[in-house]
């Protein structure tokens, strides 16, 4: 069996467009959530729109959830304080003076400060005693 093969000129016109059939009903293959009536263009990006927010609080949690449930994973506690209950008529530089610790008290002074929260201190507060204050340095 043979072929004779003839070669053709290739059209110079473009093909035309495939035409464009509207279908009844509307859409799309998926449906309304609730109803299972299709839903129509509009529709779909609201309820994508929905969606987005809880899709990522709900990565959120899977994310801190992992964090904290990762091998290795520790709280970090702070550093150990020992607690001094103010006397009347204390004051931070009293205080300070009374750890023993050597150098520049005004030093003391703005660190016990810092870790409490301001200057001002009344009789019967507690304050925390950073460790590194301790010991007489």
């Amino acid at each position: 069996m043979a072929a004779i093969l003839h070669p053709e000129p290739l059209p110079t016109t473009r093909p035309a467009r495939p035409r464009l059939v509207l279908l009844e009903g509307g859409g799309s293959v998926a449906g309304h959530p609730f109803t299972g009536h299709p839903l129509r263009s509009g529709e779909r990006a609201v309820a994508r729109a929905r969606l987005v927010p809880w899709l990522l609080v709900a990565s959120a949690l899977v994310g801190v959830w992992s964090l904290a449930t990762a091998p290795g994973a520790e709280v970090l506690h702070a550093p150990e304080a020992r607690v001094h209950v103010v006397s009347p008529g204390e004051s931070l530089w009293s205080i300070a003076g009374s750890l023993g610790v050597r150098g520049d008290r005004r030093d003391v002074v703005d660190r016990l400060a810092d870790v409490n929260g301001g200057y001002t201190v009344h009789p019967d507060q507690r304050l925390a005693i950073p460790e590194d204050l301790l010991g007489g340095k």
